[in-house]
């Protein structure tokens, strides 16, 4: 029981699964230079949120990441339709 009320306070990761899903459709996206890091969190029982630390290819204007970030936030939600919120932190140079 302490288990379980521990986990649902602070919320458990995705499946491993889940997360190889994710990295291999990270990994395919050509504009993503590295993947750093993906935490992901389960903050309901449908509700998923997944924060990466990621390194664009050089040369990408402002606008040109804009359209990444939202175009890898819908890969990703298609990878798992429980994923409701991605967080992406371009990795210090």
């Amino acid at each position: 029981m302490a288990n379980e009320t521990r986990s649902l306070l602070a919320g458990e990761a995705v499946a491993p699964r889940v997360l190889e899903e994710l990295r291999r459709s990270l990994d395919s996206d050509e504009r993503i230079s590295r993947v750093h890091d993906i935490a992901t969190r389960h903050l309901g029982p449908r509700v998923v949120m997944v924060a990466l630390t990621l390194s664009f290819t050089d040369g990408m204007r402002v606008s040109d990441l804009r359209r990444s970030m939202r175009e890898i936030t819908a890969a990703l939600k298609a990878v798992d339709d429980r994923i409701a919120y991605v967080y992406v932190r371009p990795a210090e140079r």
